[in-house]
C-alpha cells in the first residue's frame, strides 16, 4: 500500500488542482506554484500517506519479533537499508528519472524509509551500550506522533513565517536545539499524563460472592 501510495502521487500531481479548489486540492497533491506565491499543500496526502503506511507495516513487525533477534539482526540491517538510501539517490538515477519521471516520488519514498530504517537500525544496536545516551531518543519515539504534529505547526506554520528560510548558521542551530528541547518537555509531559493512575468517581462494584445471612438471636 506504502508503494502504491508513492505512485499515485505521480498520478495526482499531473492534474491537481484541476476543478477542485486550491484548498481542497492542496491535500491531494501538490502542483508548482505561480512567480510570487507560496507552494499549495506542503505535505499532501499523497505520497505523505506511504511513509504512515510503511511506518505501520514495519512497526507491526518489529512488534512480532523477539527484542534479542532485533538486537542481533540490526548491524545488518542498517547496512542494506544504507545501500538502498544511497542506490536510490536522485543524482545516481539521473538517467532513470529522465526517462521515466513518475518513478520519482517512489524513488523518494523508498531513499527516505530506508533512511530512517538504517538510523533506527544504529539506535537499536548501540541501545544497549548507550542506554542513558538513548533515552531522549525512547522518550520522544513513545510520543512520536504528538511531537511531529506540534512541530509542524511549529516549524511551517503560522510561528515561523517571519523569519522561515532567513536564519544564519548560529540562529538555526540555536533554534534547532531549542525546538528539540521543547519537543522533549512536550513528550515527557505526554508520557507523565499516560502514566496517572485512574481515579473513578463510581462506587467500588459489589463482591460477586453472597453474603451470609446473619440470623438474629432468638427473642
Amino acid at each position: 500500500m506504502a508503494i502504491a501510495a508513492a505512485f499515485i502521487a505521480a498520478w495526482t500531481r499531473s492534474w491537481v488542482p484541476g476543478p477542485l479548489p486550491a484548498s481542497i486540492a492542496g491535500y491531494l497533491g501538490q502542483w508548482p506554484a505561480e512567480p510570487g506565491k507560496s507552494i499549495v499543500g506542503l505535505f499532501p496526502l499523497f505520497p505523505w500517506v506511504a511513509y504512515a503506511l510503511a511506518g505501520t507495516a514495519i512497526g507491526l513487525l518489529l512488534a512480532r519479533t523477539p527484542p534479542h533477534l532485533i538486537a542481533r539482526r540490526a548491524p545488518w540491517i542498517a547496512i542494506g537499508a544504507a545501500c538502498i538510501a544511497l542506490a536510490t539517490r536522485e543524482s545516481f538515477a539521473y538517467d532513470v528519472l529522465s526517462q521515466w519521471p513518475w518513478l520519482t516520488q517512489p524513488l523518494r519514498v523508498t531513499q527516505r524509509v530506508a533512511w530512517v530504517i538504517s538510523l533506527g537500525a544504529v539506535c537499536a544496536a548501540t541501545r544497549d551500550w548507550l542506554p542513558a545516551a538513548f533515552a531522549p531518543l525512547e522518550t520522544l519515539g513513545r510520543a512520536s506522533l504528538l511531537v511531529y504534529w506540534i512541530h509542524v505547526q511549529s516549524t511551517f506554520g503560522a510561528a515561523s513565517s517571519g523569519f522561515a528560510k532567513s536564519l544564519g548558521l548560529t540562529p538555526w542551530a540555536v533554534g534547532t536545539l531549542g525546538l528539540v528541547l521543547a519537543m522533549w518537555l512536550v513528550a515527557q509531559i505526554r508520557l507523565g499524563m499516560g502514566a496517572r493512575p485512574h481515579y473513578s468517581l463510581s462506587p467500588p462494584d459489589e463482591p460477586s460472592a453472597p453474603r451470609e445471612r446473619t440470623r438474629s438471636a432468638p427473642g
